[in-house]
């Protein structure tokens, strides 16, 4: 049920926006101190990480990042992720951002776990947000790779004939945030997006299956996870160990689930995911007493 759910914003109509080929993402940047790389998902914007970056904007420099295609930012030709991959590698490096803390929901997780996995010595630390390593294989740990590769062509399918109406599009954004100002915010940066790029970028978050790779992550990790919305068909301990199980490559991972936010935590769970945040981050700052 966990991929459902991850994947429930992608089946939200889009809107194309309208602009030439551009950039892999687009960097806001506020703050000072060590940088804190902050990646929004699939369909969102960068300021679902406004009240984070409040938070942390005293202690971090936060490089906010709104992916192509999504939230308002112009989308790109081919696939995104290998395209995000490079730009990160190349954003860091040139602006010599020493192994950052990178924050990653939705997709965002998916591009930061893979990031870390490709270039360990470039991160140094992980938080995750409600995504998993392997989402296609979130019901079926052993599912073969081809059944993989059916369900994210079956979602891309989904994420483009979705129906329109508005009563559905807020249904769906419903099971994904809790408080009617919240499910608008979803539903405003779900219209911005594009909708062919949202699809495309569907296939390739649900195709990916990161488990092998996750050994090679050195970056102490922290994983956030949601249940809340799975209630009626699958109990807590399902979804805990459905996460245990797929993060169990990484050498050095805390997990923790809130016990009342949907896929947005940020929204529905501030307080507990900053918290949790802090916990995690607190020995790892700069002059921290180990």
């Amino acid at each position: 049920m966990i991929c459902r759910l991850a994947a429930l914003a992608l089946f939200l109509p889009y809107l194309a926006v309208a602009g030439p080929e551009s950039a892999a993402f687009v960097a806001n940047v506020s703050g000072q101190g060590p940088p804190m790389i902050l990646i929004a998902g699939l369909g969102a914007s960068g300021a679902v990480w406004d009240g984070t970056v409040k938070h942390f904007a005293g202690r971090y420099e936060c490089h906010v990042l709104t992916l192509a295609g999504s939230g308002g930012a112009p989308p790109i030709k081919g696939a995104l992720l290998p395209r995000v991959d490079a730009a990160l590698a190349a954003y860091l490096g040139e602006r010599h951002l020493e192994r950052p803390v990178l924050v990653g929901h939705n997709l965002g997780g998916t591009i930061a776990l893979g990031f870390a996995e490709r270039h360990p010595g470039m991160v140094g630390a992980l938080v995750i947000i409600d995504t998993l390593p392997a989402l296609g294989a979130a019901e079926d740990n052993d599912i073969p790779a081809a059944g993989i590769e059916r369900q994210a062509a079956r979602s891309r399918d989904e994420a483009l004939n979705a129906p329109h109406d508005p009563k559905t599009r807020r249904e769906v954004a419903a099971t994904l945030a809790t408080r009617p100002v919240d499910i608008d915010r979803v539903l405003a940066m779900d219209k911005a997006s594009d909708r062919r790029a949202i699809a495309e970028a569907t296939y390739e978050m649900m195709k990916a299956d990161l488990r092998p790779g996750l050994p090679a992550i050195v970056a102490p990790t922290l994983v956030l996870g949601s249940w809340v919305a799975y209630r009626d068909v699958a109990s807590r301990r399902d979804v805990e160990d459905t996460f245990r199980l797929q993060f169990s490559g990484l050498r050095d991972v805390t997990l923790a689930l809130s016990e009342s936010a949907r896929h947005y935590i940020m929204y529905d769970d501030p307080g507990w995911m900053l918290g949790q945040m802090d916990r995690f981050l607190k020995p790892r700052q700069p002059g921290a007493r180990q």
